[in-house]
């Protein structure tokens, strides 16, 4: 074994030794030996390391199932050098495209499992979060239109793990390492424009995009306007994202806080607003969003701006869609759900009972 890793290791040799018959073999039984060294071990997976290091031996390795299955009795060890290695591998035959649908289904997920669950931890024994940060562009790597709706069907949210959409709103959010945020970040974004569609795992995808939006940062909060934008876009998505917890209240309070602070005109706001505007536009779901008070009252703040506001247009639209529901416009208008308990008197309210009657004929009237 100290030969044949010596040689591996020697750069001119790497190519030809993926090809030498019965040596993956020989490597992968090494690695899965239950009577084998632990020192052994760690060796057979450096050797599968620097193997896999090597572009012309990607596939090789990865259509090797033997291999796979050695990669993932190494992730299941508890020596964090071993662990380091085999991610270390998966994370390599990863960047192969032919290899990412390999991987995230072979054994029905395990391997993709396997790593989620190691990015999830912090204690595996190296500093500086390097396993965690080598899980986490393991993902990277292995999440791709092609592979992400059947790595969320291969690693869901149950009540023994947290699953992979979960993990990386985990990461985005807590982590301490711009480059585990970043690379989560790309992966949820991938997640989130295949699963678009609304036929998997629909209420966890809404869920961490909730919690992306609540983060205050400005990446994830863009990344999950944009995601609710593209999912509002089908009808059939709007029931769903109604009736998610949090959903509506959350997005009204991103849009009255920055309407709050003056900054009612960002692009978030507006794409904020086009979410409110596709919802409105289903009669039921409609209902349901002028039900929600923080909705109203982010709308009124809009709508108070000073005139010409593009932004005011959305805001306009969803008014008049809300029209529709049957005394939503009271209530848009009722002191008693404090929405004018900034002004009460009279006259106030008469000018915004105009605003709220200003769609004629097709055309926008601002009237003050």
């Amino acid at each position: 074994m100290h030969a044949i890793a010596f040689l591996i290791f020697e750069d001119t040799n790497i190519e030809v030794m993926a090809r030498i018959p019965g040596l993956l073999d020989m490597l992968t039984e090494v690695a899965v030996h239950k009577d084998e060294k632990l020192q052994i071990r760690q060796w057979s997976g450096a050797a599968m390391w620097n193997l896999a290091c090597c572009p012309s031996n990607k596939v090789i390795l990865a259509s090797h199932l033997s291999c796979l299955r050695a990669i993932l009795f190494l992730l299941k060890t508890t020596c964090s050098v071993t662990i380091g290695y085999a991610v270390s591998i998966v994370k390599q035959l990863a960047t192969e495209d032919d290899n990412k649908l390999i991987i995230v289904d072979y054994n029905n997920g395990s391997l993709l499992r396997a790593i989620v669950n190691i990015a999830t931890k912090d204690d595996v024994g190296l500093p500086n979060l390097e396993i965690t940060h080598k899980a986490v562009h393991a993902l990277y790597y292995l999440i791709s239109n092609q592979t992400a709706v059947d790595a969320c069907k291969h690693s869901p949210l149950s009540d023994k793990n947290t699953g992979l959409m979960v993990t990386l709103t985990s990461l985005v959010i807590d982590s301490p390492d711009t480059e585990v945020r970043e690379a989560a970040l790309s992966g949820l974004t991938t997640i989130s424009i295949a699963l678009s569609d609304g036929t998997c795992q629909f209420e966890t995808l809404l869920q961490c995009l909730v919690k992306l939006l609540n983060s205050g940062r400005v990446e994830p909060t863009t990344m999950a306007l944009a995601a609710f934008r593209k999912i509002s876009a089908e009808d059939q998505n709007h029931f769903g994202m109604v009736n998610c917890l949090g959903l509506l209240e959350t997005i009204g309070g991103f849009i009255l806080h920055n309407a709050e602070i003056g900054h009612s005109e960002r692009m978030e706001n507006a794409m904020a607003l086009d979410v409110l505007l596709s919802l409105t536009s289903n009669g039921i779901c409609c209902a349901v969003v002028a039900d929600t008070h923080i909705v109203l009252r982010a709308l009124e703040q809009i709508l108070r701006i000073p005139k010409g506001s593009k932004i005011q247009k959305y805001a306009y639209k969803i008014v008049s869609n809300l029209k529709n529901i049957p005394d939503a416009e009271a209530r848009l208008l009722d002191p008693k759900d404090s929405l004018m308990e900034n002004s009460q008197n009279q006259s106030n309210k008469i000018s915004f009972m105009k605003n709220l009657t200003c769609w004629r004929g097709g055309s926008f009237q601002f009237i003050y």
